[in-house]
């Protein structure tokens, strides 16, 4: 048995990882190589969606054999996550697959493509082991500085994206072992012993193989494709769109040599255009545009140039006409002008929020505790989001009934169960809905609070069917105190998984009180960034102090109750607005990379 740093840290039987494959990493092939010694490998961006890769991972997890699960499970696991970060307008949610693998238990990833310091950053912070795969010594050391926990780096030989250095695996092993502190192992070429042996023998501490897995009975891929890849030799792969720094390496056939046609012809096009004035338009309207050569568009077995363009362009945003054609060039442009305005929402709303920007609508929870609790609890004496004080006074209403000759009150001891319970529930929901949407998004966090909203409008819609004046009772209570505890309990899921040390849940202020009195710079004068948390603490009691106020105004005006709780209800929308205003992460750091 080889000893090795990846044998040794991921308990490997072989120094050998099975690389991420788009549409092949399947589970099927992830779990027959893990079981085989190695390390199986299943590929995210093979499943339409972070849901569906948590059915893969649970799917492969069920394939490992227990003899190799005994051997893994107390190390990182026993198969490991491909995440690619391809170019692209409208990226995936790179990071909302990684934290489903993360909760379904995944301790290895692969990484690979553009930046992936956001990825690394997170599966990191869960302790998670990072192999990251690229092509240069340079983009070896950044990642090395992200955290990566090894590197897999890819020579000139590799299938997939080579890079644009041209340069050996030779080469580049002889070079990581000279500049990298961490262990790598060695990808490109690689489909046998004797090239495990060679990657060993320059200093790699394994070796990443792709293609040779795809000759595999687990692989999901015509026989035909497995029978050409077995008969191939060393002249049977090109490398394509070159010209457009998007190098792949791919089956030289004829739609390959299409493929070289057609991004030869645009190059030539580009270093044209580029020699022309600025004044002088790129094409001749009045002129009609040649047609395409037919050994592109139409000769049989051939590509069709817009598929081509397709595979040549890595943002692939336009539906591809001629380019010679005006129609097709305004075309490409409303369509780019547009996916560029849906990839800017899209990443808008997918930003994460952080607490400390989020100062405003945090405190505007907090008025909301405010008010509602002081609403509810002065017509029923039931506490909505206060729920230390309400579990006390079931707990001595409970008493009372056990208790010879104490005196009971059923309806308070039913609405302060169903406070409690529909509190629990909406904390229950509020947590799986935003584990699937992503707690701190910004699009959950405006989600979240038109559902809060959705069930205080609930609640008064059922006070407005009643009298005024009409005091509590079993008829309907009970589902008034049920819809606003689950509205209370979704805002305080919501606000926990904020992390904000100054407005914890926007509901309970026993601890913050405490921390206030406890904070070192309790009395200083000037605010400072050592004040900040007790400013932000303060600023907390106050609008809860603030928002029972208003709450006790309203019942003093014709709005009375039910008009109440429909203020609140409208707040609640309102909040879903003010979500709209902190900054994003991803906002804060392009403004960082501007500076």
């Amino acid at each position: 048995m080889l000893v090795t740093p990846l044998t040794e840290k991921l308990g490997l039987r072989v120094p050998l990882v099975q690389g991420g494959m788009q549409w092949v990493g399947t589970p099927q092939l992830a779990a027959a190589v893990s079981n085989a010694g190695a390390l199986g490998t299943l590929t995210a961006l093979t499943q339409p969606s972070p849901e569906a890769l948590r059915k893969a991972i649970r799917e492969t997890r069920s394939l490992i054999s227990d003899e190799i699960k005994k051997e893994r499970d107390h190390l990182y696991g026993s198969f490991a996550v491909n995440i690619t970060l391809l170019p692209s307008i409208n990226p995936p949610d790179y990071v909302g697959y990684a934290r489903a693998a993360l909760e379904e238990g995944v301790r290895i990833f692969e990484t690979a493509g553009n930046n992936p310091g956001e990825v690394i950053k997170v599966v990191k912070e869960a302790g998670a082991y990072v192999i990251h795969k690229c092509t240069a010594v340079r983009h070896a050391r950044s990642a090395e500085r992200m955290g990566a926990d090894m590197l897999s780096i890819d020579g000139f030989e590799c299938a997939g994206h080579p890079g644009e250095d041209d340069i050996g695996g030779l080469v580049l092993m002889a070079r990581a072992a000279e500049e990298l502190k961490i262990p790598f192992i060695a990808s490109g070429g690689i489909a046998n012993g004797q090239g495990l042996a060679s990657a060993l023998a320059l200093g790699a501490a394994g070796a990443n193989m792709g293609t040779r897995f795809m000759c595999t009975k687990e692989a999901e891929i015509h026989e035909k494709v497995k029978q050409a890849i077995v008969e191939a030799d060393e002249r049977n792969t090109t490398h394509i769109f070159r010209t457009l720094r998007n190098t792949a390496r791919v089956y030289n056939d004829e739609t390959a040599c299409a493929s070289l046609q057609a991004s030869d012809r645009r190059s030539s096009r580009d270093t044209e255009t580029s020699v022309v004035s600025d004044s002088k338009p790129t094409h001749d309207p009045d002129k009609k545009p040649p047609p395409p050569p037919p050994d592109v568009e139409s000769s049989p077995g051939q590509a069709r140039f817009r598929d081509l363009h397709r595979q040549a362009t890595t943002e692939e945003a336009v539906e591809a006409f001629n380019p010679d054609d005006p129609e097709g060039h305004a075309m490409e442009d409303r369509r780019n002008r547009r996916d560029r305005a849906l990839g800017k929402a899209r990443s808008f709303f997918h930003d994460e929020i952080e607490h400390s920007a989020a100062a405003v609508p945090l405190a505007w929870q907090v008025l909301l505790t405010g008010m509602v609790d002081m609403l509810l609890y002065s017509r029923s004496v039931v506490w909505l989001g206060f729920q230390t004080g309400n579990m006390v006074q079931f707990s001595s209403n409970i008493a009372q009934y056990i208790i010879p000759g104490s005196e009971r009150f059923p309806l308070l001891t039913l609405l302060r169960i169903l406070s409690i319970i529909g509190f629990f529930l909406g904390s229950y929901i509020g947590f799986h809905l935003g584990r699937l949407f992503g707690h701190q998004k910004r699009s959950w966090l405006v989600f979240s609070s038109l559902i809060q909203s959705a069930f205080l409008w609930g609640a008064a819609g059922i006070l407005l069917s009643r009298p005024k004046d009409e005091m509590p009772n079993f008829e309907y209570w009970p589902g008034v105190i049920v819809l606003v505890a689950i509205s209370m309990g979704m805002q305080s899921i919501l606000s926990q998984k904020l992390v904000s040390p100054a407005f914890a849940t926007t509901v309970a202020f026993t601890a913050t009180l405490t921390q206030v009195a406890s904070d070192p710079y309790l009395f200083a004068l000037m605010p400072s960034e050592k004040t900040r948390g007790r400013d932000r603490r303060m600023l907390a009691i106050v609008a809860l102090c603030v928002g029972a106020g208003v709450g006790e105004s309203i019942l003093h005006t014709s709005a009375d109750l039910c008009g109440g709780v429909a203020i609140c209800a409208a707040f609640k929308i309102v909040l879903a607005f003010l979500w709209l205003v902190p900054q994003g992460k991803k906002q804060e750091r392009t403004m960082i990379g501007k500076a």
